[in-house]
């Protein structure tokens, strides 16, 4: 169980354990965590008893006060449900959120990070779009349906671009921004 996902360099996944467990610690209480190495290199799962967007927008934060907090996490993603990886229970999940969040007039784009697996994203992406009504974008969508694939189970979420954090992108931002000159 995660909800969280979190992407190091390769080699690095020790130090970004570390780093996510004392960024989490200073917001949380530590028993509330469960961080886990994958069998994935570069690509870590955590699990907090906390909305994992706002977990998002605090690292934003830190990031902002602090940059050079962030030297081995690349990106955390949140994950809203995980689920077995079958083309049919991602198509009904997704439906699901799908039908809850985006209205009439909203766009989206189904995005596939895939790991250790066989299928074909282009066959789940035909697959769940002939299901859906709305209009795509992709390139800027209102909204994305995010499938992060690892292996027998899937991680999906129903987000907006920003709400993926990306301590490299952030970075930049601080410094085209100019609220941090010294980068």
């Amino acid at each position: 169980m995660f909800n969280l996902l979190v992407t190091t360099p390769r080699f690095r996944e020790e130090k970004a354990v570390e780093e996510l467990l004392d960024l989490l610690s200073g917001i949380y209480v530590a028993k509330d965590i469960e961080i886990k190495l994958t069998n994935i290199s570069g690509l870590i799962t955590c699990y907090i008893k906390e909305d994992p967007f706002k977990i998002v927008e605090k690292f934003k934060e830190i990031l902002r006060e602090s940059p050079w907090t962030f030297r081995y996490i690349l990106r955390v993603i949140p994950i809203e449900i995980v689920l077995e990886t079958k083309p049919d229970v991602l198509e009904k999940e997704i439906l699901a959120l799908v039908d809850d969040r985006i209205s009439a007039d909203q766009t989206y784009k189904i995005l596939i990070e895939k790991r250790h697996s066989n299928l074909r994203s282009s066959d789940i992406i035909k697959q769940i779009a002939s299901k859906i009504c709305f209009k795509v974008n992709l390139t800027r969508p209102d909204w994305m349906i995010l499938i992060e694939i690892l292996g027998p189970v899937s991680g999906i979420s129903l987000l907006k671009e920003y709400q993926i954090f990306s301590s490299v992108l952030e970075k930049r931002n601080i410094n085209k921004d100019g609220i941090e000159k010294d980068l």
